[in-house]
């Protein structure tokens, strides 16, 4: 006999981190993962795109947060509109983490003699 009980209000936030770690995983895999493994194996040529390095970290995290918390994201991270200073803390940490990987992969690819504009 199915259940009369309302569906839990956190499936929309449980959502975004659904969304969000298949984007950080299909980021990885593309833009990180497959230019490393071709400047390794001495391909002609790799795809280098710095800006989906860059929001690998935030993908994550914040997929994670939203994934793990559900309805307690929001308060944990603070409103769209308005971050918390965690949510704020979160981004800040997320662009730091990009740019050093974005930093890593461009000087990895250059030291394998490939030409990153």
């Amino acid at each position: 006999m199915a259940s009369s009980e309302p569906a839990p209000v956190d499936y929309s936030n449980r959502a975004i981190g659904m969304i969000l770690l298949p984007v950080f995983a299909y980021c990885f895999w593309i833009y990180t993962y497959l230019p490393i493994t071709d400047a390794m194996h001495g391909a002609a040529s790799v795809d280098y795109s710095g800006k989906f390095v860059f929001i690998q970290p935030y993908a994550l995290v914040a997929g994670l947060i939203y994934l793990i918390f559900g309805e307690n994201a929001a308060k944990f991270m603070g409103p769209t509109s308005k971050p918390s200073v965690t949510g704020w803390s979160v981004l800040i940490m997320s662009c730091i983490l990009g740019g050093f990987a974005d930093h890593y992969l461009k000087a990895f690819l250059i030291a394998h003699g490939y030409a990153i504009v």
